[in-house]
């Protein structure tokens, strides 16, 4: 689930395979976009429901966000709220970690 949600971030906000600054560039638009756009708060999701629409904005069909979703919060929520800040970890991790061609 986490690796879908970061392949649907970074097809959204970077270029596959991107590095250093682009990387950077991208996990920082993906940050932007959770605090405007998602309804997130104190940089959490408090919710399944609202992991699930941010995983259908990344342009995830809503079956497939909704389990996408309900993996995330099941292994990242603490507390009854789940971090921004794990995801955005994981985009800048893989987009350090992707092969160049």
């Amino acid at each position: 689930a986490l690796r879908r949600w970061t392949e649907a971030a970074s097809a959204r906000f970077g270029k596959p395979g991107s590095k250093g600054s682009a990387a950077l560039s991208a996990t920082q638009g993906c940050a932007k976009w959770l605090a405007i756009s998602c309804n997130t708060r104190a940089g959490a999701f408090q919710s399944p429901a609202d992991v699930a629409a941010a995983c259908a904005d990344l342009g995830m069909d809503d079956l497939e966000a909704e389990a996408v979703a309900t993996v995330l919060w099941s292994g990242l929520a603490v507390d009854a709220r789940m971090p921004c800040a794990l995801l955005l970890g994981a985009l800048s991790s893989s987009s350090a970690a992707a092969p160049t061609a």
